[in-house]
């Protein structure tokens, strides 16, 4: 199972008996894909990435980019360690739409990303030209 320790010990068997055991050998197993969930606290440069824990991982490495394929990413947070499941993305373009994804790692290396979530940031009043009243009729003039 994916993040789980165990613990080992060997014995040398031949014609002539059974060795003594060795010591106690613990591994753990590399964690399992994190689950990436909705972003919240979305303002109009900010949200918060938000995940589910996951078993055995000792922390995380978010990545924010404005693409899909993650071709670049957001200054700082390109597998930015994180010690919870949840951190708060900050000092972004306003009207911009941001992705997010995750990665669990612990000692004995790294999961695969996690899904993908879209993240849009809430408008600045009056920066959306589809919300500006436009004048369409002049009167007295």
């Amino acid at each position: 199972s994916s993040g789980v320790m165990y613990y080992y010990r060997v014995r040398a068997v031949n014609a002539n008996g059974v060795s003594e055991s060795s010591n106690v050998i613990s591994a753990i197993t590399i964690p399992s894909n994190p689950v990436a969930t909705d972003a919240t606290l979305i303002t109009t440069s900010s949200f918060q990435a938000n995940w589910n824990a996951v078993t055995g991982a000792a922390n995380y490495k978010l990545d924010v980019s404005t693409n899909d394929a993650f071709s670049s990413f957001v200054t700082g947070y390109n597998s930015l360690t994180v010690s919870g499941n949840s951190l708060d993305v900050a000092g972004l373009a306003i009207n911009t739409s941001y992705y997010y994804r995750v990665i669990a790692e612990n000692e004995s290396g790294i999961s695969g990303n996690s899904n993908l979530i879209a993240v849009t940031l809430i408008p600045v009043a009056g920066s959306d030209p589809a919300m500006v009243p436009a004048i369409t009729e002049l009167v007295g003039c």
